[in-house]
C-alpha cells in the first residue's frame, strides 16, 4: 500500500507517461494509485459498497480520495488530486490518464457525480483538523 504522496506521484506519473494502458479500467486505476486490489467488478459496485460516503453535494474531495460517478452499466471511478481536480482514465485520451474536474466528466460523459470516499478497504485518509 502506498502513502498519500506515493499515490499522488503514481497518478501523476501515469498522466505524464501517457501510455494507453487503462482503457475501460477506471476502478483498477483509481485503486492502483494506492496499490490495492480493485476489489469490485465495477466503479458502480464499488460506490454502492462504500461506507462512509461523502455524497454528491461535496464537490471538493481531498487528495487521495476515490471519486465516483454513476451512469451506464459500470459507472466511473477516479482519483482525487485535491483542489477540485481528479485523475481520470479515458476522458481526454483513450486508455490514458488525464487531470480534469468533476464537471468535465459530467459534461463530456453525462455521468452523475455520486461523491467520494475516504475509506477503501483498510485505507482511511487523514482528516483535516479544524480549529
Amino acid at each position: 500500500m502506498r502513502t498519500l504522496p506515493q499515490a499522488l506521484a503514481f497518478a501523476e506519473n501515469e498522466r505524464r507517461r501517457g501510455v494507453a494502458r487503462w482503457s475501460g479500467l477506471c476502478q483498477k486505476f483509481a485503486r492502483s494509485c494506492w496499490d490495492i486490489n480493485p476489489g469490485y467488478p465495477s466503479a458502480k459496485a464499488a460506490w454502492l459498497a462504500q461506507n462512509p460516503k461523502h455524497q454528491f453535494h461535496d464537490r471538493y474531495p481531498p487528495a487521495g480520495a476515490l471519486v465516483y460517478f454513476l451512469g451506464g452499466q459500470y459507472g466511473h471511478a477516479t482519483f482525487s488530486a485535491g483542489g477540485g481536480r481528479i485523475y481520470s482514465t479515458d476522458i481526454l485520451r483513450a486508455g490514458r490518464v488525464d487531470l480534469v474536474t468533476i464537471a468535465t466528466i459530467e459534461k463530456k460523459w453525462r455521468l452523475k457525480y455520486a461523491g467520494w470516499t475516504d475509506h477503501q478497504g483498510s485505507i482511511a485518509l487523514p482528516v483535516a483538523k479544524t480549529k
